[in-house]
């Protein structure tokens, strides 16, 4: 009852019975001799019982109090954040790294395998282009250039060379 009157007395919100039962679930602890000294009554008082309105509890309590509402509107956020991002993966917003990876390379492939055809395959459109001629080197940069532009048209269409996946 000591402790009841005690805590009562400091402004905290507490009945017998509340205090029977923390001490039964082991949230307050006697000492050896069987008696609550008072740092451990305010330990528990800090830790378990909330302080009667309008009261000025301890400084200790109002700063754990502010800790756990800091922390708690940070895990809310946190919270909202995680499943507005995982709407936006449902969404089709979000596209996977391993699968941009994938289509990267994929793409880089399809780029060099035309560069190479290219080269392999118009050896004579080239000569015939320069005839040998120093000065037609317009003409063949227009060559070139003209075949630049289809490898790059290739390289960017989203579908029609990976399949029917979405636009990454």
């Amino acid at each position: 009852m000591a402790v009841v009157k005690w805590l009562q007395n400091e402004g905290y919100d507490i009945k017998k019975s509340t205090v029977y039962k923390h001490r039964s679930e082991g949230k307050l602890i006697a000492d050896k001799t069987g008696r609550y000294p008072v740092s451990s009554v305010k330990r528990y008082a800090r830790n378990w019982i909330i302080p009667l309105p309008g009261s000025t509890p301890p400084a200790n309590v109002i700063d754990l109090q502010e800790k756990k509402l800091i922390a708690e509107a940070r895990k809310i956020e946190a919270q909202a954040e995680h499943w507005e991002l995982k709407t936006k993966i449902v969404a089709g917003e979000y596209v996977e790294r391993d699968a941009f990876g994938r289509e990267l390379a994929a793409r880089a492939m399809v780029f060099r395998s035309d560069m190479e055809n290219f080269i392999r395959s118009h050896g004579v459109d080239i000569i015939t282009t320069v005839k040998g001629d120093p000065l037609r080197l317009p003409d063949l940069i227009s060559l070139y250039l003209d075949q630049l532009e289809n490898w790059l048209s290739r390289y960017s269409e989203p579908d029609s060379l990976f399949g029917d996946e979405e636009e990454a």
